[in-house]
Order: C-alpha cells, then structure tokens, then sequence
C-alpha cells in the first residue's frame, strides 16, 4: 500500500529478514545455505540476487565471519 515505506531502515530490515527467511523472492532459503552443517556463502547469493557479485559479497562474509571469531577469543 505504501512502497516508499521500503526505505525506512526499520521496515527494510523486515522485508529482507522475512525474504531471506522464507525464500520470498528466488524461492531460496538461507537456511538452504548456510546452517549447523554447510556454509556456503557463494551459493546463499541465490537467496535475493542469484549469482550477482557472489564471489565479492562472499569475501565480505568470511572476513566478517573472522573479524566475529577473533573477538570471541
């Protein structure tokens, strides 16, 4: 009813969680990818963009993922 709402960070937060959640947009869950047996960054792209830029936004995953191990220690 109001799409320029997707702008508002707090709104946009919920559409992405419950896309990446449910498969809303390519019919892929995160949880198809990432999970407590397999990370597969790469794949997960599919997810909201299919395979656009998948290897960057990867990188950028496993640095985060390692920045986040790092300060557990």
């Amino acid at each position: 009813k109001y799409p320029e709402m997707i702008s508002e960070p707090k709104i946009a937060t919920k559409i992405l969680l419950h896309g990446f959640t449910n498969g809303t947009w390519t019919g892929k869950k995160i949880s198809d990818y990432i999970n407590e047996k397999k990370c597969l960054y790469v794949a997960a792209r599919k997810c909201i963009n299919w395979t656009d830029k998948a290897e960057l936004i990867a990188a950028y995953a496993r640095k985060f993922e390692t920045i986040l191990k790092q300060s557990q220690q």
